[in-house]
């Protein structure tokens, strides 16, 4: 079984090693060191997972061995296209090119790399969750309904300046990463998109309970026939089981993330502009020299299943 040392485990690493493999954020991430992370993402799982649940000795040997399966697919067959997208994007990168347009060009395609991951982690997560004891099924239920109370706290209770705030310097932080530090007229754009997206944060949070709810149903379900297709459709089309109100903020939400990012380029100057492209190569060059080819070709790791010898 996996080392249980929680207390020793940096927590933001871990939410980030997390992201970079369940939701692509080796493209957005704002780690310093995007290789490590990546490299570490397998075991940074295998804790997110022993989060929720106590995994016994096969369990976690069958996700290490899935998860093993599935960075290699990631690193042969996904990496080299984030690769061919950064190239695309440093070409666009340029002043008298990046318009709304290009914008939301690159945004759908970095969408777009999510689906694939998504599909191949229905298998391993059917075979963990179809493994489940009742005991482990109550544990997972306790601890996620422990985090939902959690972050209510932190988003919620607070006043809506004080969230607004709170939002803005989450967003300005973020944009520094790509640009580096923002002008005044940037920062005052920063704040006033924090403040129109007030009301996201409670959807956002109703949309998560309700899809934990359609989860933690589907489990009831974990040993009868169909229990991988039913699981499979709730990861790849989550935005169902969150509700009506949730997919209508997304979708209002990628347009208004087109519309931040083309607003702080337009208000860009030199100094924004070259900070941005030397950011998105040294991404680029992380992700090349992260992407390998000498186990199994792309064809075979699409083919084999995953964690199946």
């Amino acid at each position: 079984m996996v080392p249980n040392n929680r207390s020793q485990r940096p927590s933001a690493f871990r939410r980030l090693a997390v992201y970079l493999l369940i939701t692509c954020a080796v493209i957005t991430s704002g780690c310093s060191s995007n290789r490590l992370a990546y490299r570490y993402a397998d075991w940074a799982v295998v804790w997110w997972v022993e989060d929720y649940l106590t995994l016994n000795e096969d369990q976690s040997q069958q996700l290490q061995k899935d998860l093993d399966r599935l960075v290699s697919w990631h690193c042969q067959v996904e990496l080299p296209r984030y690769a061919q997208w950064l190239r695309r994007l440093e070409q666009d990168l340029q002043p008298e090119v990046a318009d709304r347009t290009v914008l939301q060009r690159h945004q759908q395609q970095l969408t777009a790399f999510l689906p694939p991951l998504l599909e191949r982690l229905g298998d391993p997560a059917s075979r963990l969750l179809a493994s489940l004891s009742e005991t482990q099924v109550e544990e997972l239920a306790a601890n996620m309904e422990s985090r939902h109370r959690e972050l209510q706290s932190e988003y919620l209770l607070a006043s809506p300046e004080q969230t607004g705030q709170a939002r803005a310097e989450r967003i300005q932080e973020r944009a520094e990463r790509w640009l580096g530090s923002l002008n005044r007229q940037q920062q005052d754009i920063v704040a006033q998109w924090a403040i129109n997206r007030g009301a996201q944060t409670r959807i956002w949070l109703d949309g998560r309970r309700k899809w934990q709810e359609a989860f933690l149903a589907s489990l009831a379900s974990r040993h009868s026939a169909g229990f991988t297709d039913r699981l499979g459709h709730l990861i790849e089309h989550s935005e169902e089981a969150r509700g009506a109100r949730y997919r209508a903020m997304t979708s209002d939400s990628r347009n208004a993330l087109v519309d931040l990012n083309y607003r702080l380029l337009l208000n860009a100057d030199q100094r924004h502009w070259q900070h941005l492209r030397a950011e998105v190569a040294r991404l680029r060059e992380d992700v090349e020299a992260l992407a390998c080819g000498n186990a199994m070709t792309a064809d075979q790791l699409n083919a084999a299943p995953l964690g199946r010898s």
